[in-house]
């Protein structure tokens, strides 16, 4: 719920239009609202100063059927976390107007809401994102889900010891969904990728990982590298059809040299998802 106070309505019935872009990583709303006829100057000024308001309630179906992972939708977070729904009011409260124009009897206004960085939805999700402790023999940061090679058996024993730059999961025979938390499991079942083994400040900034449409998007060069290693989703999982299952030898491959995990938790991971 949007917590505005609006005095009356000077409003009708708008149209809007939502949509998620990844190669930008932002959520773009565009309303064009028609005004009451005959409306006053000084209605014409309410109208302004609460277009921001109207756009969001207007689009708040939409922002409330994200996706966030495998379990969750926004508006699951929302229904089940008290402190987190007061943030989200707060936050889009706080939002600023792009673009808003007064013409023919008509309000048309646009919000962008980035998917990443400060200022996203990322930076509010109390997402389970990993709790690194100081390594001093490695003098870094290490992810305690990845250093435990009792968690994942032979994972971290492959053969051939291959350095990928990142990881691309082609997803496009299985409808994903894309979403701000996917998960990657092995056939197993065992987690190998999620926000769980990201450090939130890396996690928020990159996002926990990105979509393209093929192996040609610049996108995935800029995310993944020169060489990442690219396998096939063998299907979707979670019941919103947000992450996806691996082969476990492709998991292998990513166990078998430490730098793979490291370009994971850099989230250098990207899907690629039909239209």
């Amino acid at each position: 719920m949007i917590a505005f106070l609006v005095f009356g309505s000077v409003f009708g019935i708008g149209t809007h239009q939502s949509s998620m872009d990844w190669s930008s990583y932002q959520i773009e709303l565009k309303s064009s609202i028609p005004l009451k006829k005959n409306a006053t100057i000084r209605e014409e000024q309410f109208a302004r100063q609460n277009a921001l308001y109207e756009i969001l309630e207007g689009h708040s179906g939409f922002l409330e059927s994200i996706p966030i992972d495998g379990d969750h939708l926004l508006k699951d977070y929302l229904d089940e976390n008290a402190t987190f729904a007061e943030k989200y009011s707060y936050y889009l409260q706080t939002r600023s107007l792009n673009r808003v124009a007064y013409q023919k009897g008509f309000l048309n206004g646009q919000v962008i809401l980035p998917i990443r960085n400060t200022g996203s939805l990322l930076a509010i999700l109390p997402l389970p994102w990993d709790t690194f402790s100081y390594q001093p023999e490695r003098k870094q940061l290490q992810s305690s889900a990845y250093e435990n090679p009792a968690d994942h058996h032979d994972y971290h024993r492959g053969r051939a010891a291959v350095r990928y730059t990142g990881l691309v999961v082609d997803a496009r025979e299985q409808r994903l969904s894309p979403s701000l938390a996917p998960r990657i499991y092995a056939q197993d079942g065992r987690l190998i990728y999620g926000p769980e083994y990201l450090m939130r400040n890396t996690g928020i900034y990159r996002g926990v990982a990105g979509f393209a449409k093929s192996m040609n998007d610049p996108e995935l060069q800029r995310r993944t590298g020169l060489k990442p290693l690219v396998t096939a989703a063998l299907a979707v999982s979670g019941k919103h059809g947000t992450d996806v299952v691996i082969s476990n030898q492709d998991a292998r491959l990513l166990f078998d040299n430490a730098e793979n995990l490291e370009n994971l938790r850099k989230t250098k991971v990207i899907f690629l998802v039909d239209d």
